[in-house]
């Protein structure tokens, strides 16, 4: 075999306008999902938990069943609702969610959550690997604990 040339080549301009046309749909698609995600929080913000729990975003009314410590000393909680409740929901493996009270005087935008991500989903139960080493006084409480997407 004859030695191949290895010196590189300038690219050429339709190389060059196929990398700008890339960067540009790039772009659209990243100010497309960003779009997406602050109409999907402005549409369910404003949403009743009745409504949250039709549209399968939040289990209601939920109870701590077990609390560990997982990886990193990371507060890790099964969440389980009312076997009664067979609603469909929208909670899957690797899925953002959060834990909130549903209690008077924890309501509105400012109302304290602890967030985590979902790491196993079977019938009415979660596991929730939360990014807390402690929780917080009113997890504790329990009461008109939810869990949301």
């Amino acid at each position: 075999m004859a030695d191949q040339d290895l010196t590189p080549t300038a690219p050429s301009p339709v190389q060059d306008a196929v990398q700008s046309e890339l960067r540009h749909v790039r772009a659209l698609m990243h100010l497309e999902q960003q779009e997406d995600q602050a109409q999907f929080k402005l549409k369910n913000a404003s949403a009743s938990i009745k409504e949250r729990r039709r549209r399968g975003l939040t289990w209601y009314p939920v109870t701590i069943t077990q609390e560990d410590i997982g990886f990193g000393g990371k507060v890790v909680l099964e969440l389980e609702r009312p076997a009664h409740r067979q609603d469909l929901h929208l909670f899957q493996v690797g899925a953002a969610a959060a834990l909130f009270s549903g209690a008077p005087g924890y309501s509105g935008p400012d109302r304290p959550v602890v967030s985590g991500v979902v790491t196993r989903v079977r019938r009415n139960k979660l596991l929730l690997a939360t990014t807390k080493e402690a929780l917080p006084d009113w997890v504790r409480d329990g009461s008109n604990l939810n869990g949301s997407l």
